[in-house]
């Protein structure tokens, strides 16, 4: 009788549950926001106002959190100073997670048993990797920063990210409501 019950409160309130999710949704669309780790090295006092730059420009996007803790990207900057201004090397990144790879492999039908032996040793694998050079005069190094470097990797690393986890929120809101419609019946 109890089990009876419990399974007929459960059919009458996931679906309002469901619903009640379904109008956050819709009022709160889902907003990406992306883990990046930044290191910056070079020649002092410049590093300084790198990391400087490079902090406002990536708050200024809105939607990008700085830390060292399990970023999803990485952008490196090394600055040095020349005769004629600065010379900024760029390398960017994205890191294969072991939550990742163990779902890929997961998808592909792969025995538990290999996938036990394979995550440890893909986790952490990086991939996308991208490499740019530019030169500054002594005076343009903040916007060499902004349009040279952030702005490049907002286009290049993020934007993919952000249009991949709209896609993703796009097909889970059609899956929802085909769910309700499909109960509605």
């Amino acid at each position: 009788m109890r089990t009876r019950w419990l399974a007929t409160t459960a059919l009458l309130v996931l679906p309002l549950v469901l619903a009640v999710g379904q109008q956050q949704l819709q009022q709160q669309p889902p907003r990406w926001s992306g883990r990046v780790e930044v290191a910056v090295s070079g020649d002092e006092p410049v590093v300084t106002s790198v990391k400087s730059y490079v902090s406002r420009e990536l708050r200024a996007l809105g939607d990008v959190v700085m830390t060292d803790n399990e970023p999803e990207c990485h952008l490196s900057i090394i600055v040095s100073t020349t005769s004629g201004g600065h010379a900024i090397s760029v390398t960017t990144y994205k890191e294969l997670k072991s939550s990742t790879v163990k779902w890929l492999l997961e998808k592909r039908e792969i025995k538990p048993e290999v996938i036990a032996d394979l995550v440890p040793h893909l986790a952490g694998y990086s991939f996308d990797i991208r490499q740019w050079l530019l030169t500054c005069p002594p005076s343009g190094l903040e916007t060499a920063i902004r349009q040279g470097v952030i702005a490049k990797f907002d286009i290049d690393i993020l934007q993919p990210l952000r249009d991949s986890f709209q896609k993703n929120s796009d097909e889970l809101n059609r899956f929802i409501l085909l769910w309700k419609k499909d109960q509605n019946k």
